[in-house]
Formats: structure tokens, C-alpha cells, sequence
């Protein structure tokens, strides 16, 4: 009899739900809870209401894994939880549904995301969080390269509140440490990429069967992104295509991706509805 799953994702921005069973996914889904709100303005701790946001979501996506019959929950927990003192939040998890929230570190997330996307093939992979921003590069098994960048879309928004001489100098100081050329195909995964695939696509409603394996070419990244900051925030609601939630910081996201674009020379992605939550999956059932 297979084992039926249930992975839960506590990003900086949202917590998502896989359950899956045999390799096939029975349901997937996502709600923003902004766990990471304030941590870019220089706050050291998670803030009561986000941890108590956060928390609620982990726990009804239990119950949840559990209609759809999961009989093995896992919970990890990813950049938030690595910038600030995760304790209180793991806790009042434990207490509300029983999980145990791993924290993985920066460059294992970036494996999950790859393994989620490619798997065991060649590629390179962007994962734009809400706090950390990930790219690694393989091939033929091998890392080329793996970075977890210490910015994501809800932390660039806080330090920067889309002032664009302020938002140019904090990717400029962080992306370092970039090879000068690496050829691979690259993917792209998280919520930024995925809306800019729905949004350049006008997708109503969002539809993952159009999203997933849709090219993203640097020129529509960087028109998208600049479509976007010339938007108003309590415009960008009415943009076909993107999520509601995403209207503060889906602009920042963007343009972190068309810098990372820039800096490896990437002249298109591919985007994977395929993610660090199907790589977290493979990493607990066939690597761990």
C-alpha cells in the first residue's frame, strides 16, 4: 500500500501544502502568511503576529494532509527561519498540531529546489524567496555552483520600499561571488517567477498547467519588471494573472530576478510548478 505524504513548506512569504502518493500529487496549494515581515528593517526576532499567522496555516495544512489520508506529515522551514531565532515558532507548531519544523540550511534548500525541478539531470535553478534568494548550477552530478543569497522579495521591499537607487545598491552588494559564464539550462521556481509566467500570460484564474514550462525571456523579465514598479501598489491588484497577497512585494521579486539574469548571463528560464516542496519529498524517500 503506498504512503500517502504530506510536505508543508514555511517559506519567509507563504507556507504551501504538497500531499502526494506513489509520485503523483493529489493536491498542492499555498497561503500567504508574511512570515518574514519586519526582519529586513532590521528586527532580530519574528514578530508574535507573523509566528501566529504562520503557525495556524502549518497546522490546518495538517489537517488537510490528513482529509486526503497523509499518514507521514513533515514540516521544514527555510529562510525566516534561519535569520531569526526559530524557537518560539517550532514550539507553538508543536503544540498546535503535533510537527516538529525542520530548519534546513541555505544550501540544502537550494538542492531541494533543484531535485524538485530537474532531479538528478543537468541545469541550473532561481528560487526567489521571500528572504533568500538560491542558484545552483550542475552538471553531470557535480556542483558548478550553489549559493543561497542572503535577499529575497519581502526583505528587499522592507530595506528598500522599491526606492530604485536603494534597491540597485543591495543587489549590487549581494549577488557576489558570481562565476563570469556557465552554461546551463536554467529553471525557475517560487511564487515571483511563477506569477510573472501568469502575469505575462494574463492567466485568469491561474492555471499550473500553463505556468509550468513556460519561457521566460531576460527582455519580458526585465518589461515585466519595470511594467510593475510603474504600477501602483493598490493598482496592482487588478493586474490579470497575479496572485492576490502579491501586490506589496511581487515588483521587488521581479526585479531581484532580472538581476540575477543579468549577473549569470541568462538568457531565458524555464518555469517548474515543480519545486523544493517535490524536492523535499525525493530528499526524505530516496537520499535521506
Amino acid at each position: 500500500m503506498e504512503i500517502t505524504f504530506g510536505i508543508i513548506d514555511v517559506g519567509s512569504n507563504s507556507v504551501r501544502l504538497l500531499v502526494s502518493s506513489g509520485g503523483k500529487t493529489l493536491y498542492k496549494t499555498a497561503v500567504i502568511t508574511r512570515l518574514s515581515d519586519g526582519l529586513g528593517k532590521g528586527n532580530a526576532a519574528l514578530s508574535d503576529a507573523a509566528v501566529f499567522r504562520s503557525a495556524k496555516a502549518v497546522s490546518y495544512f495538517c489537517d488537510v494532509a490528513k482529509s486526503y489520508g497523509a499518514t507521514v506529515i513533515r514540516a521544514f522551514g527555510t529562510a525566516a527561519l534561519r535569520q531569526a531565532d526559530p524557537t518560539f515558532f517550532i514550539e507553538t507548531v508543536k503544540k498546535l498540531c503535533g510537527v516538529t519544523v525542520e530548519v534546513v540550511a541555505g544550501d540544502i534548500e537550494a538542492e531541494l529546489g533543484f531535485l524538485g525541478a530537474v532531479g538528478t539531470g543537468d541545469g541550473g535553478i532561481i528560487d526567489i524567496g521571500g528572504a533568500s534568494t538560491e542558484v545552483i548550477i550542475k552538471s553531470g552530478g557535480k556542483n558548478l555552483f550553489s549559493k543561497s543569497f542572503d535577499i529575497g522579495a519581502v526583505k528587499l521591499f522592507d530595506l528598500t520600499g522599491e526606492n530604485p537607487d536603494k534597491m540597485r545598491y543591495e543587489l549590487n552588494s549581494r549577488l557576489n561571488g558570481v562565476p563570469d559564464s556557465l552554461n546551463a539550462k536554467f529553471f525557475g521556481i517560487g511564487g515571483t517567477i511563477t506569477s510573472l509566467a501568469a502575469i505575462d500570460q494574463k492567466l485568469i484564474p491561474y492555471d499550473p498547467n500553463k505556468t509550468n514550462g513556460y519561457v521566460l525571456t531576460d527582455k519580458k523579465v526585465s518589461d515585466l519588471t519595470e511594467f510593475l514598479l510603474s504600477t501602483p501598489e493598490k493598482e496592482r491588484g487588478s493586474i490579470a494573472g497575479l496572485q492576490k497577497g502579491r501586490e506589496r512585494i511581487i515588483a521587488c521579486g521581479a526585479y531581484i530576478l532580472k538581476k540575477v539574469m543579468e549577473k549569470f548571463k541568462i538568457g531565458s528560464l524555464t518555469v517548474s510548478e515543480s519545486d523544493n516542496l517535490e524536492g523535499y519529498l525525493r530528499y526524505i524517500t530516496e537520499i535521506k
